[in-house]
């Protein structure tokens, strides 16, 4: 997965914006552009190199309530960690997040928010970088508080 310095808009990584729910502290794990390439907190530069995690932009709009298509435990995140990897890209799906449109499937908005956030937390306890993926169109702008509470602990695409 390629990530542009041109094209993403990158805040911390981990300022704990939301108490209680993103639990990475910005002083140990948080990424920046500084020229034409990424920093971490230290200020060494860093080379992003990641996967895709997709599941989370579909499996909520079919039947059985769930959020991602297999596994998103510890043991799943140690074996992206163990392909070398250091970023991993976590789709959303729109509907799903503000709960219209009659999704999400089997759960609410909240449970929805609540799991992509959990993952991320995760992904972050693993040292892997999250870029959470966006989706654009309804809402307005408290709708997206949550996201962008969370994305301020992300990379963005």
């Amino acid at each position: 997965m390629a990530f542009s310095a041109m094209s993403a808009l990158i805040a911390a990584a981990a300022l704990a914006t939301v108490p209680g729910t993103l639990r990475t502290s910005a002083a140990t794990f948080s990424i920046a552009v500084q020229g034409n390439h990424f920093v971490n907190g230290s200020g060494q530069t860093i080379r992003l190199l990641g996967v895709n995690r997709s599941g989370s932009e579909y499996m909520c709009t079919s039947a059985g309530g769930n959020t991602f298509d297999g596994p998103v435990d510890d043991a799943s995140v140690a074996s992206i960690a163990a392909w070398h990897t250091n970023a991993v890209r976590v789709p959303l799906n729109e509907d799903c997040w503000l709960g219209i449109n009659g999704f999400p499937n089997g759960q609410t908005a909240a449970s929805y928010q609540q799991a992509i956030i959990g993952f991320v937390n995760l992904l972050h306890a693993h040292g892997q970088y999250a870029s959470v993926h966006r989706p654009g169109g309804h809402g307005g702008r408290r709708s997206w508080a949550r996201l962008l509470d969370l994305r301020r602990n992300c990379i963005q695409e």
